[in-house]
């Protein structure tokens, strides 16, 4: 018998082993209807410490590691001194880990803002994990029961009359959420690596400063690959443009993250408070 008829009637024998035992056969590759597991996510800290979150299905969105969460959340609580009453804006949700974690650290509230089917799906059913969902909806805020929240460091109790999260099935870029007050002062920015981070700025940060959105000092998380450098053209004109600085760059593997600082009395505040002076 040939190498080739030898090699035929192994894989044969191995598929059928496969079919009998329900184990996989070293050198088979997944059935097309097969699906990746989503990777397991948690908590990392604060009062729903160790609480598992589920990521969405498919390939559709790329979720920030717990190991790379947790060093931005700590780079973050040093940058600004804690979570406690942060404004967030969680620009492509997806999950919404990176705004649940700051939630459960003790920020005043967070918006969530993301369109991908699946991605919703995995934002509510977390939301409603930690006992935040109440009356969740499309641009609906979410309560959570005070006693999921309370106990030392926890963030404030939610009630009837508070709403601390809230999601929106939107385009963030084409709508940006400019009518927020008070404004944020910590935005997430987690989009597709294809996406030019150029044009992400100029599409939300930009409207949010112009229009009152964007609190001075306030923090910018951007995560990307190592293909969009911001400390060359065009993305440092950019920055210079909407008076952002880079405070710190990280890299994890593939990830950079990048975390900028607006500037605390930027150019149209310090002109519009030399006219009222006038």
């Amino acid at each position: 018998m040939s190498k080739r008829a030898n090699s035929a009637t192994g894989g044969a024998r191995g598929a059928r082993a496969g079919k009998q035992t329900g184990k996989r056969v070293p050198g088979r590759t997944n059935r097309p209807n097969e699906e990746a597991k989503p990777p397991r996510m948690r908590i990392i800290a604060g009062a729903w410490r160790g609480r598992p979150i589920v990521a969405p299905k498919g390939e559709g969105t790329r979720p920030t590691t717990d190991r790379v969460r947790e060093a931005v959340m700590s780079a973050v609580s040093s940058a600004r001194g804690g979570f406690d009453d942060a404004v967030v804006l969680d620009a492509f949700a997806g999950s919404g880990a990176l705004g649940l974690e700051a939630l459960s650290r003790g920020a005043a509230s967070a918006h969530f803002y993301e369109v991908e089917g699946a991605a919703l799906r995995a934002l509510r059913a977390n939301c409603e994990k930690l006992g935040c969902a109440r009356g969740a909806g499309q641009g609906r805020g979410l309560r959570g029961p005070a006693e999921l929240l309370g106990g030392p460091g926890a963030p404030p109790p939610c009630g009837p009359s508070t709403e601390r999260a809230h999601v929106h099935r939107d385009d963030v870029l084409k709508r940006p959420p400019v009518h927020v007050r008070p404004p944020f002062d910590l935005l997430f920015l987690d989009p597709p690596y294809a996406y030019d981070a150029a044009e992400v700025l100029r599409a939300l940060v930009g409207p949010l400063c112009e229009r009152g959105g964007l609190a001075p000092e306030a923090l910018i998380v951007y995560e990307h690959d190592h293909g969009q450098d911001f400390s060359a053209p065009p993305l440092s004109g950019v920055l210079d443009e909407l008076q952002l600085s880079v405070e710190s760059t990280k890299v994890y593997g593939g990830t950079v993250v990048e975390i900028m600082r607006r500037a605390a009395e930027p150019t149209a505040q310090r002109e519009s408070a030399a006219a009222e002076e006038v």
